[in-house]
C-alpha cells in the first residue's frame, strides 16, 4: 500500500516536470526537509517572539535589537561571504576547505571583537555599564558565533538535507529553550545577551565536533573558492551595514520603544522571506553550480514567473490576517500592523533574488559588486535622508525605493551574464 503512495506520488511529481521544467524529484526530497525544518523554527522563532512581546519591556527589547544590529555590522569581520564558498566546494568534495574557511574566520572575527571592546570601553566611559558589559559578553563570543556553524553550508552543498534540517532543528530547540528560560528569570540586557550568545557558541561546538567526527572529510582545498569567498565577503560589506543600519537610525533618532514597534512589524515579514527564499536558494544552489550560463538564462526566467503566483497569494493572504495575529500573539504592539502589512508587499518580488543565486553559482565577481555596492549606497543614502523626515514611515519608503532599484539591477545583469 505505501508502496503505491509512494510510486503515485512519484508519478505524479514526474508529471508536473513538464510544467515547472525542473527536477521535481530533487525539489521534494531536499524541500521536504527543509520544509519541515524551516516549519520548526518559525515556531521556534514566534515562541521567542511572543515572550520578548511579554516579558520585556519595550525600551529592553529595543536594546536587544540594537546590540544585535551592532552585531551583524561588526561580524563583516567573520567573512559571511564564505557560506557561498563552502556551498560550491563541499559539492565538489573539496571537504578540507571547511576546517580551513572555519579557522580564517574565527582569525578575522577576532578584529570584530577588538571593535566590540572599543564600543564597549566607550559606553562605560559614558556610564552606560548594561551597554558596556554587553559589548564586552559580544566581543568575547563574536568570532565563535559567527564561525563554528559552518558545518550548516557543507551539508546544504552535499544534499544532505535531512541531516542540515536535523542540526538546524537540534540548534534552534536549544538557543530557543535558553533564551526563553533566561526570559522568565530576568529582564537585564546583559543576561538577556550572555544567553543568546553563550547558546549559539555551546551547541554550534558540539554539532561541528560531530560533523567532522562523524564524516570521513578529505583534504582537499579549494583555494581559488576560499578567495572567491573572500570577495564574496568584502563585496557584501556595505550590504551588511544597509541591512543593519535602519536599527541603528531608529535608536538614535527615534529611541528604543520606536526599535521595538519596528523590529515587531518586520519579525513575521523576514521570517515569511525566509521560507519562501531560504530554503529555494539552498536547493538552487548546488543545483544552479551544475549548469552552465546559457542553460540558466534559457530556464530559470520561465520558472520565477511561476514563483512569482505563490508570493503574490502570500502577500495577500499576509495582509488579511495580520490584525488577528497581533492582537492574538502581540497585544503590546498593535502600533506594528500597518507597516508590517505595507511590507508584506515585499513578498511579492522575492522570487527576483534567484536571478542574484544563479549569479553566485557562476562565480561572476565584477556582477555582484555592482549590485551589492551600488544598491547598498542608494539604501544607506535613503535611510539617512527619510528617517529624519518622516520618522518609521521615511524607513518604509526607503525599503520600497531600495527593492526596487535592486531587483531591476538583478533582472539587467542576469541578462547580462
Amino acid at each position: 500500500m505505501i508502496k503505491k503512495i509512494k510510486n503515485k506520488i512519484y508519478n505524479f511529481l514526474k508529471w508536473t516536470e513538464k510544467w515547472t521544467k525542473t527536477d521535481m524529484i530533487y525539489i521534494a526530497k531536499g524541500s521536504l526537509w527543509l520544509t519541515f525544518g524551516q516549519t520548526i523554527s518559525i515556531i521556534l522563532a514566534f515562541a521567542v517572539s511572543i515572550a520578548f512581546a511579554n516579558l520585556l519591556p519595550k525600551n529592553t527589547y529595543g536594546s536587544y535589537k540594537f546590540l544585535l544590529s551592532i552585531i551583524g555590522i561588526i561580524s563583516i569581520f567573520s567573512l559571511k561571504g564564505m557560506t557561498t564558498a563552502l556551498v560550491n566546494t563541499s559539492a565538489r568534495n573539496y571537504d578540507g576547505t571547511l576546517k580551513k574557511i572555519i579557522k580564517i574566520k574565527i582569525s578575522w572575527g577576532m578584529i570584530g571583537s577588538l571593535v566590540s571592546f572599543g564600543i564597549s570601553a566607550y559606553y562605560y566611559l559614558n556610564n552606560n555599564t548594561d551597554l558596556a558589559i554587553s559589548f564586552l559578553i559580544i566581543a568575547l563570543f563574536l568570532p565563535f558565533s559567527e564561525s563554528l556553524s559552518s558545518y550548516a553550508p557543507f551539508f546544504q552543498g552535499k544534499k544532505l538535507f535531512k541531516t542540515y534540517t536535523k542540526y538546524n532543528v537540534i540548534t534552534q530547540v536549544f538557543i530557543t529553550l535558553s533564551m526563553i528560560l533566561t526570559l522568565f528569570l530576568t529582564n537585564s540586557i546583559i543576561f538577556v545577551m550572555l544567553a543568546y550568545l553563550a547558546s549559539r557558541v555551546i551547541i554550534y561546538l558540539i554539532l561541528l565536533i560531530k560533523t567532522t567526527t562523524k564524516y570521513c572529510l578529505n583534504n582537499k582545498i579549494d583555494v581559488k573558492m576560499i578567495n572567491f569567498g573572500k570577495h564574496l565577503s568584502f563585496m557584501g560589506v556595505l550590504g551588511i551595514v544597509a541591512s543593519q543600519i535602519d536599527k541603528i537610525l531608529i535608536w538614535k533618532y527615534l529611541g528604543a520603544s520606536q526599535l521595538a514597534i519596528y523590529s515587531m512589524a518586520t519579525l513575521p515579514i523576514d521570517q515569511i522571506k525566509s521560507i519562501l527564499f531560504k530554503n529555494t536558494a539552498l536547493l538552487a544552489l548546488p543545483k544552479f553550480s551544475e549548469n552552465n550560463v546559457n542553460n540558466l538564462k534559457k530556464t530559470l526566467p520561465k520558472k520565477i514567473k511561476k514563483f512569482f503566483l505563490i508570493t503574490l497569494i502570500i502577500s495577500l493572504i499576509y495582509i488579511l490576517f495580520a490584525p488577528n495575529m497581533f492582537n492574538l500573539l502581540f497585544p503590546k504592539y498593535t502600533d506594528s500592523i500597518l507597516y508590517s502589512q505595507i511590507l508584506a508587499l515585499t513578498i511579492i518580488i522575492i522570487p527576483l533574488n534567484l536571478f542574484q543565486t544563479a549569479i553566485a553559482s557562476q562565480g561572476q565577481k565584477k556582477k555582484l559588486y555592482v549590485l551589492s555596492i551600488s544598491s547598498s549606497i542608494i539604501q544607506i543614502i535613503l535611510y539617512f535622508i527619510l528617517l529624519p523626515l518622516y520618522g518609521l514611515k521615511g524607513i518604509i519608503i526607503s525599503i520600497f525605493g531600495f527593492q526596487l532599484y535592486q531587483k531591476i539591477m538583478l533582472v539587467y545583469l542576469f541578462k547580462k551574464m
